[in-house]
């Protein structure tokens, strides 16, 4: 029953206490939500990356038949399909979320499938963080468990799979 204003720039803190989150950049609110919605559902890449989505790329993208939508990755052949239902308009961007990611030494041949070299590795308790270099020369950032998942040493191929449900396409920003 008590209303409380807190301002902070720190995210976890943001979604740890707050009921509802009013999300401001450039001095104006651009986004409002619940903790969950928020993390969820950014409003824009830049609300996204704001709140920690590091794999951001440009792309076309257009709604398919059967109402999910169709992203044609910039500088690769990659097309990413969204279980999106939306799309937004004027310039998009393609996000998907570092933890997101599978990663294999074996292709599985499906879509939403990158090839790419293990650039970085860095062990981080439960998770080790790897920067993965792709075939075109763009990078993902891939976040996976300790446990349950191969390790990978620099300078192994690899593939990294996301489900289409797990890829956002976003404005660029809030208009």
């Amino acid at each position: 029953g008590l209303t409380t204003v807190y301002v902070t720039h720190d995210q976890s803190e943001a979604f740890a206490l707050a009921d509802r989150i009013s999300l401001m950049q450039k001095g104006r609110i651009v986004q409002i939500g619940g903790p969950t919605e928020m993390y969820g559902a950014p409003a824009s890449a830049e609300i996204a990356h704001f709140l920690g989505v590091s794999n951001i790329f440009g792309c076309t993208a257009e709604k398919a038949a059967d109402g999910s939508v169709t992203a044609q990755v910039a500088n690769t052949n990659s097309i990413v399909r969204s279980q999106q239902r939306t799309l937004a308009s004027g310039e998009v961007r393609m996000c998907i979320r570092a933890e997101d990611f599978i990663l294999s030494s074996e292709p599985k041949g499906v879509e939403n499938e990158w090839e790419g070299t293990i650039r970085v590795s860095g062990f981080q308790g439960s998770s080790i963080r790897y920067a993965v270099r792709l075939v075109d020369g763009s990078e993902l950032d891939v976040f996976v468990p300790t446990k349950g998942s191969g390790h990978h040493a620099i300078g192994d191929i690899v593939y990294a799979r996301v489900s289409p449900a797990n890829v956002q396409i976003l404005p660029a920003e809030v208009v």
